[in-house]
């Protein structure tokens, strides 16, 4: 009798087992699994260069859209502006679109911003053709000169609240992805460059110009309200493309300098060609220290954080000579032996070199965007062309066409924990990584040929290019959700 027990608790076990398995193995009725990436547009060219995680667990999505995209696609009652417009994108958590916002005048417009704000808005930046002033969504905002620094303001439904453009009587650029940041006293503090011609007119007051294109900086109010705005150069050309408060309060600011020796940056000494050049201010913009890093080849800075240390992380990407001189020639020669790699350098609060590391394969990386993680490590991404797949740091890591995503998992010491190349069979272009709990979100834009295709297996193209993002786990794996 025990034995004949004992064979149906057996067999009852290992049906509950058995049954459990296949569940796992085939699925039951919802609980299918598909890659969490997406693209979206219209039916001509879609540029990602922003991307953020909202407070509702969902992502902004910001860049810009010609006009042939309008009222098709993903912008179905989305009417054009003019030629270029800021296009926001707000989806869920899954990636369902929840609205989406066609923003310009009858001119070209740029966004390379759209930051969320603590009123549970969003705060936009990019910049603005003479055009567009006193058209469309600028309505009763006249143009500076040339191309201005144009702000938008919007609710969380993606209302306009204000708007404001600014600049001097030529042209003014925002050009990169970390040019606008919320402050803590609730307005905001954006940067970009500025011809020398736009010098103490306009918006620019008061303020000197050194040569050639300066960074810009300004401070405004909640309501978009000039509190002060400065000028930073020297003789030679400077492209100011990413800005952060810092824990004292002040700023850093940080981009590309043709380093002159004078003005500004009297003091400094080039080091060739083109450096990344660091500014640390004060809360009123007054210079506390500035550094420039560089080798004999053009060094090109896009991305600054600071770090738990109290110091800071610095992004970009450097071309490579012969010898590695300069900033860079204590680097280990086997590390990055392509054309162009990503340089990262971490400095101390001062600006002293702690580490820096070059990473790359045989052909040309280009480096856009740098976090530091939940783990104090660091989270790096650009994208690669097919000549440095499954070369030098990218060994392991095939391509899939053209120019893929690339990203970079470190420790807190630069040492690569892993890296992974993600893209389809053509254009792949990364600008933006995000940090969830659980997750980075990758955002950037994809050519048409690159649908369906390697990590894009399954997704439709809507036009030439494309946003496209794509969800990784912590270990860089492509991200899976139930639908």
């Amino acid at each position: 009798m025990n034995k004949i027990l004992i064979h149906i608790a057996f067999l009852l076990i290992f049906g509950v087992i058995n049954t459990s398995i296949r569940a796992q193995i085939t699925g039951t009725p919802h609980l299918n699994f598909k890659p969490i990436t997406a693209r979206y547009g219209g039916s001509d060219n879609d540029y990602l260069f922003s991307l953020d995680a909202t407070p509702d667990g969902g992502y902004i999505y910001g860049g810009y859209s010609s006009s042939a995209s309008a009222n098709n696609g993903d912008q179905l009652i989305s009417n054009t502006k003019g030629n270029i417009d800021y296009w926001l994108v707000k989806t869920d958590m899954m990636g369902n679109i929840q609205w989406q916002k066609r923003f310009g005048g009858a001119g070209d417009d740029y966004l390379y911003k759209a930051l969320p704000t603590s009123d549970s808005g969003y705060i936009l930046i990019g910049r603005s053709a003479s055009e567009s002033a006193n058209t469309g969504d600028q309505n009763n905002i006249a143009g500076k000169g040339g191309i201005d620094y144009w702000v938008v303001k919007i609710d969380s439904a993606g209302v306009i609240q204000w708007q404001k453009r600014f600049g001097g009587s030529d042209d003014d650029l925002i050009n990169g992805s970390a040019s606008i940041i919320q402050t803590t006293d609730g307005g905001y503090f954006l940067g970009g460059y500025s011809v020398a011609a736009s010098a103490a007119t306009g918006d620019q007051s008061g303020s000197v110009g050194y040569g050639g294109y300066d960074y810009w900086v300004l401070k405004i109010s909640s309501s978009g309200t000039i509190q002060w705005q400065k000028r930073y150069g020297g003789s030679g050309d400077d492209y100011l493309y990413s800005i952060k408060q810092t824990n004292d309060g002040g700023y850093i600011l940080g981009g590309n300098s043709l380093v002159a020796s004078n003005g500004i940056q009297m003091g400094l000494a080039s080091h060739g060609m083109i450096d990344y050049w660091i500014i640390k201010t004060d809360s009123t913009g007054n210079i506390s220290w500035q550094r420039n890093y560089g080798s004999n080849e053009d060094d090109n800075m896009y991305d600054i954080q600071q770090t738990n240390d109290g110091g800071y992380i610095i992004a970009g990407h450097s071309s490579a000579g012969l010898i590695l001189t300069g900033d860079q020639q204590n680097i280990n020669p086997t590390s990055g032996s392509g054309i162009v790699d990503f340089w990262i350098i971490k400095i101390t609060t001062t600006g002293a070199i702690q580490w820096q590391k070059r990473y790359g394969g045989s052909g040309i990386d280009y480096c856009y965007s740098i976090k530091q993680t939940a783990d104090t490590g660091f989270i790096v991404g650009g994208f690669s062309d097919d000549n440095s797949a499954n070369t030098g740091d990218q060994s392991g890591s095939f391509g899939f066409g053209g120019n893929d995503f690339w990203v970079i998992k470190t420790d807190n010491n630069g040492i690569v924990q892993w890296q992974k190349r993600f893209g389809g069979a053509s254009d792949d272009f990364l600008y933006s990584i995000t940090e969830n709990p659980d997750s980075f979100i990758l955002g950037g834009f994809s050519a048409q040929n690159s649908y369906n295709s390697g990590t894009q297996s399954g997704i439709n193209s809507k036009g030439n290019f494309d946003f496209w993002a794509i969800k990784v786990n912590k270990d860089g794996q492509v991200g899976m959700l139930r639908y």
